[in-house]
């Protein structure tokens, strides 16, 4: 797509209690921003408090924002109301006057006393957390509830981070890096198959996706696209005997001056193997293998949470899974 010129992002920063841990990744979010893009900080308490308002991280901004922070912590107590700050920093994001800016939610939490929003009083999640915008959740240390944090992230198209003090400012660079450089946003890839080729499923991670109901055409949505990015998906496609073109990928996104483009159309074709030639073989891309092996882990993870781990979860346990998937029989010819 190529890289456009950087128009600025606004991030809300919605935060259940002011600890060291916290002040010091806030601290690295805000020196990470430029001065086009904007800030606001808000407690998730009942009702939720706007600490700072979108503010543009220019020299001032930021001094502010950084002396906001100690000011804060005198006064923050241990309680929090995540759905309503979740609510706040998405009402931050809708009333902007312009919505060409891309615009996100930093969640972080230690708690595991929050309520969850899908059980909350009978309502719905939606009527709790809006899908919105995205909410990126990082959850410290072991303290944090990982199954609300998981939800939160699916739920909105956003990402969660388990984050142990010693690794959290490498999570947070790694993840400011990106949010700052958005290339592209509303990215749609479309699948097309051709004759005698039907779709069975696609795996798109926290992505939209969709199959048609005749298996003839696919659809992946991707909220944003940061320059330099590169994302894997896998489909998995029914292929009659002797076919070798498979399906057209094109689609279309919005680049940052609001204007849609569309993606050339590729086609993907099969490369059949030569008469006599064993299963044995055959090679297994580096790149699909390590896709198929990350969507074992995340069905590992989910089975151990619905079968009521997650007051379990441990790092040991997140090794045990990843060994397992490795030398899984399926994989032995790849690790």
């Amino acid at each position: 797509m190529g890289e456009m010129p950087h128009p600025g992002v606004d991030i809300v920063v919605v935060f259940d209690r002011m600890i060291y841990s916290h002040r010091a990744a806030i601290r690295i979010i805000i020196n990470k921003l430029s001065s086009k893009d904007r800030l606001s900080l808000v407690w998730a308490r009942t009702p939720a408090h706007r600490i700072m308002e979108l503010t543009f991280m220019t020299y001032n901004g930021r001094s502010n924002a950084l002396a906001l922070l100690e000011v804060v912590v005198k006064y923050v107590e241990n309680m929090t109301d995540m759905a309503a700050g979740l609510r706040e920093g998405a009402e931050i994001l809708r009333g902007r006057e312009s919505d060409s800016r891309v615009g996100c939610i930093v969640f972080m939490s230690d708690m595991k006393e929050v309520q969850d929003p899908s059980k909350e009083k009978g309502t719905s999640p939606a009527q709790e957390i809006s899908p919105e915008f995205p909410v990126h959740a990082f959850g410290l240390a072991n303290r944090h509830d990982p199954e609300i944090m998981k939800y939160i992230a699916d739920m909105t198209s956003g990402t969660y981070s388990f984050c142990n003090e010693s690794d959290l400012d490498d999570a947070l660079e790694l993840f400011m890096a990106g949010i700052t450089k958005v290339a592209a946003t509303s990215v749609k890839i479309t699948l097309t198959a051709h004759e005698g080729i039907t779709i069975s499923s696609i795996e798109s991670g926290s992505h939209g996706k969709n199959v048609s109901l005749n298996k003839l055409s696919g659809e992946i949505d991707i909220r944003d696209i940061y320059a330099g990015e590169q994302k894997n998906f896998i489909v998995f496609l029914a292929v009659t005997e002797g076919k070798t073109k498979l399906v057209t990928i094109g689609g279309r996104y919005r680049g940052l001056n609001v204007m849609r483009k569309q993606l050339p159309d590729t086609d993907v074709f099969i490369l059949r193997p030569r008469p006599g030639c064993l299963p044995a073989q055959l090679a297994k891309h580096h790149d699909v293998v390590a896709e198929l092996a990350r969507i074992q882990l995340l069905k590992g993870l989910t089975q151990f949470v619905e079968l009521g781990g997650r007051r379990l979860m441990s790092e040991q346990m997140l090794v045990y899974l990843w060994h397992h998937v490795k030398v899984m029989k399926r994989w032995s010819q790849c690790t």
